[in-house]
């Protein structure tokens, strides 16, 4: 099976537009470094969901989700917006990519850090 995290984060590093805002904090896992704080500029997320194959198993759908996190929600909406502009049907690693529930602002009960947290469908050719 394909290694659809880093093909996905490849990705979105390659993207100057949002590179510009997260910098290398991209990150294809359910935590954040624990040296993390959202000074330190934008940061995402993502892993996950669900998801499976098509009946010839060539192609595998994966459920992913995309958690924001940053210094001021502002700066978390325009990096969730600018992750929707670069994925939503998107063609280039992915078959396709499709938004599958808008950015919902939300707070992390523990650290009280806001963040966004958005859903996608990301469809890749599998490699056998």
């Amino acid at each position: 099976m394909i290694d659809w995290r880093e093909k996905t984060r490849n990705f979105l590093l390659g993207q100057p537009a949002l590179t510009a805002l997260t910098g290398q904090r991209i990150y294809a896992s359910d935590q954040l470094p624990p040296i993390y704080k959202p000074s330190d500029g934008v940061a995402i997320l993502f892993g996950l969901r669900g998801g499976g194959m098509d009946y010839t198993s060539r192609v595998i759908r994966i459920a992913t989700q995309f958690r924001i996190y940053g210094p001021d929600l502002s700066q978390i909406i325009t990096a969730d917006r600018t992750l929707f502009n670069l994925l939503n049907d998107a063609e280039t690693c992915f078959l396709s990519a499709r938004l599958d529930i808008p950015g919902q602002q939300l707070t992390h009960p523990d650290t009280l850090w806001k963040f966004v947290l958005t859903f996608y469908q990301l469809h890749f050719q599998n490699d056998y």
